[in-house]
């Protein structure tokens, strides 16, 4: 079956985000009276929502406590000048664009989605975009794929997911889509393929078109 459209994940993939997350919960954690976590321990929540990252780092189970530190998070900056757009992918993007229909699937929420297109752009070149708010279900629940896939109107052999998780794969795999796991340090998250950075991918893609 042709490949016809491209999804990708936003953090890990379309934006390096993890300083810029460690930053954010040891300011908003310490804010509110937590210990402060390390960077370990945020790498090893950063593909939680944001919400089941700040339980699990606080330790908290308390339910009236975790909504006064969940509704403190907006009082709190993220700083996003420490986010990096990986190289190449502004360019990459650009020329997938004109091959494939391109979509994002993120467990991100719409106020997280339009900080990265402030500073990725290139809004217009994906034509579906699903968020935590899109959804009942996060990944590695299936349905935000096939959320994006109903949008783009393709099937789910005509798609291929970019994503840098177990939970990504997961996700991937249970909507029957094939997935590119993304990122140097993923090597171990086998997916059918796997690339290092962007200036990979669109020959990967081209394999994977070229297997079918």
């Amino acid at each position: 079956m042709a490949l016809n459209a491209v999804l990708f994940d936003i953090d890990g993939v379309l934006l390096d985000s993890r300083l810029a997350n460690y930053a954010f919960y040891q300011d908003i954690l310490t804010f509110c009276g937590y210990a402060q976590p390390t960077r370990n321990q945020c790498d090893a929540v950063f593909h939680l929502t944001r919400y089941d990252a700040l339980r699990r780092l606080s330790g908290e189970e308390d339910e009236d406590k975790m909504t006064l530190l969940w509704n403190a998070v907006p009082e709190r900056r993220y700083p996003v000048e420490l986010t990096k757009v990986p190289p190449f992918a502004q360019r990459v993007v650009d020329i997938l664009s004109t091959q494939y229909k391109l979509g994002i699937v993120t467990n991100r929420r719409r106020p997280g989605v339009d900080e990265f297109f402030g500073i990725f752009g290139r809004r217009k070149s994906f034509k579906a975009v699903v968020t935590l708010e899109d959804i009942l279900n996060p990944k590695p629940d299936p349905e935000s794929l096939l959320k994006a896939l109903s949008l783009l109107r393709v099937r789910a052999g005509e798609a291929v997911y970019v994503g840098d998780s177990a939970s990504d794969v997961s996700a991937a795999r249970r909507a029957g889509l094939r997935i590119v796991v993304f990122g140097p340090m993923n090597a171990a998250i086998r997916g059918d393929r796997n690339v290092a950075s962007f200036a990979q991918l669109e020959a990967v893609l081209g394999e994977l078109e070229a297997a079918d």
